[in-house]
């Protein structure tokens, strides 16, 4: 079992939870820290006495549905996977097999009550052969992550989130905690409220982000944010105005390149002498001046000899 766990404003932000006693609110989050990678505790009591809650506190969380309690004993953190997100690599599935088979999840990430739970890493998408690369830039820089399975498969914000948790972890970012995972929901709604509510376009221009960011190996979420901070700044909410944005900028290059060789000064290459030396170019006046003062400083000419 983990030592880290994480709890979502999602939850504890909402009136729901903070019309509870603290006490209340104190013995959910020490519920959660106990709990194991399902979300399941064993020795709710034990916590209770530990923490100096009361068995109030229990009944309210139960009656509000913040947790569920089981005949054995055990309990469940309701909210559990949208608190947690536990990599598979890490992940030790709870010895409560009863209880879970009690419980289903739904498309929010909550446990309800009902049909047989079904694994939430089992219906998380994964990239595969799509996983993302190290590629260049340019032509390609659009065309980097995630298959027709992921793409399709957003059409809210849940289902959003999972997706691009899934994919920053596969691709070098790290295990998403509490603070990252407050980030992505705020880069969500604010793509998703410029588009009308559509956060299948969010989920579309984040995804872009984190694209350009691996193309560039720069899989750090501070870059990554402030690529989404700067579209979003300059009003460029969809696919569409990014890959404008991006067009017109490589051709103001383009042409200011064009401008600057043509502005260039044309090299003069230097004119080579073809006209040969003749007689009838040289003056024998000139000629005979010159032997004459040889003659004078005693050297010798072969006209002499």
């Amino acid at each position: 079992m983990a030592e880290r766990r994480m709890l979502s404003k999602r939850v504890t932000d909402t009136d729901e939870f903070l019309d509870m006693p603290l006490s209340a609110q104190a013995l959910y989050m020490h519920i959660n820290m106990h709990a194991d990678d399902d979300g399941f505790v064993s020795n709710v009591k034990t916590i209770i006495r530990m923490v100096g809650a009361r068995e109030d506190d229990l009944k309210i969380l139960i009656a509000k549905q913040f947790i569920f309690s089981f005949d054995s004993g055990v309990v469940v953190v309701r909210n559990w996977f949208i608190h947690n997100y536990i990599r598979k690599d890490r992940y030790h599935e709870t010895l409560y097999s009863d209880e879970k088979q009690q419980l289903s999840i739904d498309e929010a990430g909550n446990y309800s009550r009902g049909r047989p739970v079904v694994d939430q890493r089992l219906t998380e998408v994964r990239l595969g052969k799509d996983r993302l690369g190290k590629d260049r830039l340019g032509k390609d820089r659009l065309d980097v992550v995630a298959n027709e399975e992921t793409e399709n498969d957003n059409d809210d914000k849940s289902k959003a989130y999972s997706s691009l948790v899934n994919i920053l972890e596969q691709n070098g970012f790290g295990t998403i905690g509490g603070l990252v995972s407050t980030d992505i929901n705020k880069e969500l709604d604010d793509f998703a409220e410029a588009n009308n509510g559509n956060y299948r376009e969010a989920y579309s221009v984040i995804l872009q982000a984190i694209k350009i960011s691996v193309g560039n190996g720069v899989c750090k979420f501070k870059y990554l944010w402030n690529v989404t901070r700067d579209w979003y700044q300059r009003k460029l909410f969809t696919l569409k105005d990014i890959e404008a944005s991006e067009k017109k900028r490589d051709d103001e290059k383009s042409k200011s390149k064009q401008r600057n060789y043509n502005g260039r000064p044309q090299r003069v290459e230097p004119q080579m002498i073809t006209e040969p030396v003749s007689e009838s170019n040289v003056d024998a006046s000139d000629v005979a001046k010159e032997l004459a003062e040889l003659k004078d400083m005693g050297i010798p000419t072969k006209l002499e000899e």
